[in-house]
């Protein structure tokens, strides 16, 4: 069986419900996706260990607090907890080695250190031009400029409304990056 074919609203409702097979085959699942993350924060190596076993609590903590009756996908969900968990463990840990900013913008401290709060008051205007894809670009002009419901962002973009929600949380995702 391929654990990729698997359902994950399945395994964490058996997980939930105490089977130990199924939380081995969700973690074992994302476990690649933990070392992509990693290698994405542009650590040290000596930093492997520790970042892993933060993507594993951030699993656990996933499994723990999604609530399975909302728009959002599991593994959109777990691809914020993670990268919060992170960014939170790289600026305690690695500030002093790497500068915290290079790794999303490769401007250092020194040069970024002015704007901050200006980034932060404002971040949700400059969200638009960090937007990769047409269709985010679509969503957060409509959701965040001209405020639409998602529903009525779904009916104009003709697609179903839990893309439109999917993208909200990568766009989410993005704007938290620009925060810290």
């Amino acid at each position: 069986m391929n654990i990729f074919e698997l359902n994950d609203f399945e395994l964490i409702y058996l997980i939930r419900e105490g089977s130990e097979r199924a939380e081995a085959l969700l973690y074992e699942k994302y476990h690649a996706y933990i070392y992509n993350m990693i290698l994405g924060f542009n650590v040290y190596k000596k930093y492997y260990d520790d970042f892993y076993q933060e993507g594993l609590m951030a699993i656990s903590i996933a499994i723990n607090t999604y609530d399975m009756d909302s728009q959002c996908s599991f593994y959109n969900y777990l691809c914020i907890v993670m990268r919060r968990r992170f960014s939170k463990y790289y600026k305690y840990v690695c500030e002093l080695e790497i500068p915290f900013s290079t790794v999303f913008n490769g401007v250092s401290d020194e040069t970024n250190k002015y704007n901050i709060k200006e980034e932060k008051s404002s971040y949700y205007e400059m969200g638009y031009d960090i937007l990769k894809t047409d269709f985010d670009r679509n969503v957060y002009r409509l959701v965040y400029k001209e405020g639409y419901s998602k529903t009525m962002v779904a009916e104009i973009l003709g697609c179903d409304v839990k893309k439109v929600y999917n993208s909200i949380q990568k766009i989410k995702g993005l704007l938290q990056e620009l925060s810290y």
